[in-house]
């Protein structure tokens, strides 16, 4: 998987849209999914309102989530567009089932795993070496070092990051 995917934007917004259109999605996926696995904070922030409607025993659908969000003063953070938006991403995507959220769950827990292993990497490591198979790889990985070298109280300076690729060159 290409490091600067490490977010996989589009198995967060299945995860979040199969839990606000299939009542059952949140049961399914609460065991396997933790609030830090989600890389953006608008996805981390309906995570934990799900997680939290759940545990009250409160069905999660957008009206629900809408309250919640209001009630702890969040709406402006999310938007009910951007909730709209995530209800609707699976049919907008073509996508006719639930069926798969336990698959992109496990992509999305899979994702948060790399992104700490980089950020492992700031905090302990002496050096990185980067799979920059896309451009985009480097500034990615870079961001995650930056956040476990500053958690560790760590320079930059004091970790060497290199990055490599490979690639074939043919007569054609």
């Amino acid at each position: 998987m290409p490091l600067h995917d490490v977010g996989m934007r589009e198995n967060e917004l299945a995860v979040l849209s199969s839990c606000l259109v299939d009542p059952d999605a949140v049961r399914v996926l609460a065991p396997v999914l933790d609030v830090e696995d989600f890389s953006e904070f608008r996805h981390r922030l309906l995570w934990a309102c799900f997680l939290d409607l759940y545990g009250r025993r409160v069905r999660v659908d957008f009206v629900s989530v809408v309250n919640w969000l209001e009630s702890h003063h969040r709406l402006e953070e999310i938007t009910v567009e951007y909730l709209a938006e995530v209800r609707d991403y699976l049919e907008n995507a073509g996508i006719e089932s639930t069926a798969d959220a336990p698959i992109w769950a496990e992509q999305v827990v899979e994702a948060a795993e790399r992104r700490r292993l980089v950020q492992l990497a700031g905090e302990i490591a002496d050096g990185v070496l980067i799979n920059a198979s896309h451009p985009k790889d480097f500034e990615v990985a870079v961001k995650q070092i930056e956040k476990g070298a500053s958690k560790a109280g760590r320079s930059m300076d004091e970790i060497d990051v290199g990055a490599y690729t490979s690639f074939s060159i043919d007569k054609n």
